[in-house]
């Protein structure tokens, strides 16, 4: 799973669309750190930025990922964007960062 959106950096670069993945859960009984890398348009390219972020974590809840996007999509910067399946990012199945062999 991933978000899909426009992000505009810093530093005035733009990625439409950008995606962003979340990496790195760690959980304790009430709270959630993790991490979400931000990906542009090429499948296997280097993610071009990364944040923490801190949450609440509901021990009886969804696992960790889906409770670290439901978080995010509380947040104003990602209050537009689309839920994306790494499949159809990219078709060959290896997912945003990662190589895919394809022949």
């Amino acid at each position: 799973m991933a978000l899909k959106l426009k992000i505009t950096t810093s530093a005035g670069a733009v990625f439409d669309p950008a995606w962003c993945r979340v990496e790195s859960v760690t959980v304790t009984q009430s709270r959630m750190t993790f991490s979400l890398r931000k990906y542009g348009l090429q499948v296997g390219a280097p993610f071009f930025d990364e944040e923490g972020f801190e949450a609440s974590y509901e021990v009886s809840g969804e696992n960790p990922f889906t409770q670290a996007y439901a978080y995010l999509r509380t947040l104003p910067q990602f209050s537009g964007a689309e839920d994306v399946d790494d499949a159809a990012i990219d078709p060959a199945g290896a997912g945003i960062g990662e190589t895919a062999a394809v022949s």
